[in-house]
């Protein structure tokens, strides 16, 4: 074709053509960039408005969480604000029914004459000397629980009695208690009842509130859990040995269920076989020593009982809040300031350890000044807390220890801390001062009989 064609018009013409091919070339460029630029636009568009989508999603998911969250707080607090102003009202009806006892009560003796109040007072006497005659006509030491928690109903509304053993305490009777539980089902943790813990501690008697914070939740519940209503605890002692307590809910006369709790723990005391639980139970005090296996009394059902001790039982000392009376504290007893009998101990000391400081011939009772005795007060009541948190969260090893007669190797870290802590407070303190834990540890822990805590034992302190 391009035969005929001269060489200028070949060349013009090949120009042309390659002119033409590399503007089609441009647009085929121009028009690819311009397609990517639109899918990348339009995918970019796309990502974008997903990604808004998204955040709107989640800041409704967010907002709808904040309601909820706000409703729940709401509602919670709404049900504490219905209980809160339940308990008061409870609380608030209570008093107005105590106010109006009190007034109805306070009617009634406006106009009494002094024969009716004589006559009244002898009626109560004479209730309480039956009582107690009761009491003393009993032979057994459950039946004198028993008969107590009968007692106490002219007294208080509700009632239980209740004995310790292993860090547990155990219903004996009980009256007025609501639920089907009877007397063997009800039962304790006595670490989960402060309240408990304070009246064996302080072996006074205890107020408090009925609630499964101060009491546990098994007693509160047989009590009917009313958080409104008080609960009076009265500690029953045999030789300074809290062995039971009774427990009563509701208007209570103290002062008389106090009495006859007394007048029930001396009767324990006089009754030939002790408590089994007085020995048992992580508060048992002054335990006699064991007699021997012929003597022993034949088992009581759902008890361990103790053999009978060899010899008379000390008489009862009293306690630090009836030492401003006419008794003569444990203290000057230890100093030799009265001649007043003190538990024997059953095993004499080894040759190696020193004599006690009441041997040594320190200054009567009545010869120390105020701050003095004060000091000796403390020493004792510590001497005594300590032994009795030893029986209460040791008494496992404090069982094998008797067992093995190697108490103080069981209980080094305690006694050892005791020893540093009373050495510090009161020896260090005062030239006069007893040994008071050495004699708590002896009649406590080993029951009177030095030889159980075994030869690696230090002894006293003075």
């Amino acid at each position: 074709m391009h035969e005929g064609l001269t060489p200028a018009w070949r060349a013009w013409l090949e120009k042309q053509h390659s002119a033409f091919l590399d503007e089609l070339a441009s647009r085929i460029s121009a028009e690819i960039d311009r397609a990517s630029g639109d899918a990348v636009a339009t995918a970019r568009a796309e990502v974008e408005q997903r990604v808004a989508e998204t955040r709107e999603q989640a800041r409704l998911t967010a907002d709808r969480a904040e309601r909820l969250h706000l409703q729940a707080m709401q509602a919670a607090t709404d049900a504490h604000s219905r209980e809160l102003q339940e308990a008061l009202r409870k609380a608030a009806d209570q008093q107005a029914r105590e106010l109006q006892a009190l007034t109805e009560q306070h009617a009634r003796t406006r106009n009494v004459t002094p024969e009716q109040l004589s006559q009244a007072r002898t009626a109560a006497a004479d209730v309480l000397h039956q009582s107690v005659r009761r009491l003393r006509q009993t032979t057994g030491d459950v039946e004198v629980l028993g008969v107590l928690n009968e007692l106490c109903a002219p007294f208080s509304r509700q009632s239980v009695v209740v004995v310790f053993e292993n860090n547990q305490a155990h219903a004996v009777a009980m009256r007025g208690l609501s639920g089907s539980a009877s007397d063997s089902e009800l039962s304790f943790e006595i670490a989960a009842a402060p309240a408990v813990v304070a009246a064996i501690e302080s072996r006074d008697p205890v107020v408090a509130l009925l609630t499964p914070g101060e009491l546990s939740a098994p007693l509160a519940e047989a009590f009917g859990g009313d958080p409104a209503s008080r609960v009076s605890l009265f500690p029953i002692l045999t030789d300074s040995s809290v062995v039971a307590m009774a427990i009563a809910v509701g208007p209570v006369s103290a002062p008389s269920v106090e009495l006859l709790c007394d007048a029930a723990g001396m009767r324990l005391e006089s009754i030939e076989q002790p408590s089994p639980h007085a020995t048992d139970s992580p508060f048992a005090d002054y335990a006699a020593p064991p007699a021997p296996p012929a003597r022993a009394p034949e088992p009581i059902p759902a008890y361990v009982p103790a053999p009978p001790p060899p010899a008379p039982r000390p008489p009862l000392e009293p306690e630090e809040p009836l030492l401003a009376g006419p008794y003569i504290p444990r203290a000057a007893r230890a100093l030799g300031g009265v001649s007043a009998p003190v538990a024997p101990v059953s095993a004499p000391s080894p040759s190696t350890r020193p004599a006690p400081a009441a041997a040594s011939g320190p200054p009567a009772w009545e010869q120390l000044d105020a701050d003095e005795q004060r000091i000796h007060l403390q020493a004792q009541r510590m001497a005594r807390v300590r032994t009795a948190e030893m029986r209460l969260y040791q008494n496992d090893a404090l069982h094998r220890g008797s067992g093995s007669g190697s108490i103080y190797s069981m209980l080094k870290p305690q006694i050892d801390a005791a020893r540093s802590e009373y050495l510090e407070r009161y020896i260090s303190l005062s030239p006069t001062m007893v040994d008071y834990l050495h004699l708590e540890i002896v009649r406590t822990l080993a029951r009177g009989d030095e030889r159980l805590l075994g030869p690696d034992y230090p002894g006293p302190m003075v």
